[in-house]
């Protein structure tokens, strides 16, 4: 997604070249859950079980936190360009949400710099 001169990517891919690189399925896997596997990351019901029955705030905060050194360094070096990594298992339901929840943090963020 592209905002300003910068642009920042997303991506669901395990494996991915890029600056940073996370691994989702350290959180409960949702895909096992009754109810919950027809579904995806995007789905409230999804979302509602990672934030309130799993880890998931706290992995997200500690990407958050990494994110926050790389993209500050970034933006002060003038690198237009970096690549974001969440894993998967099967990558429908915790590394899209983390996704997401990454992607809206990063355009909140740094003053509409990214």
């Amino acid at each position: 997604m592209a905002r300003g001169n910068h642009r920042f990517i997303r991506t669901w891919r395990w494996f991915c070249f890029g600056a940073a690189q996370a691994d989702c399925r350290c959180i409960k896997n949702t895909g096992l859950i009754d109810g919950l596997s027809s579904l995806t990351g995007k789905d409230k019901p999804v979302a509602d079980y990672l934030e309130i029955e799993t880890e998931m705030p706290r992995l997200l905060a500690a990407i958050q936190t990494v994110l926050a050194l790389a993209i500050n360094d970034y933006l002060q070096k003038g690198y237009s360009c970096l690549s974001v990594s969440l894993g998967y298992t099967g990558g429908k339901h915790r590394s899209v949400f983390a996704a997401q929840q990454i992607e809206k943090w990063v355009f909140a963020g740094f003053n509409g710099k990214v």
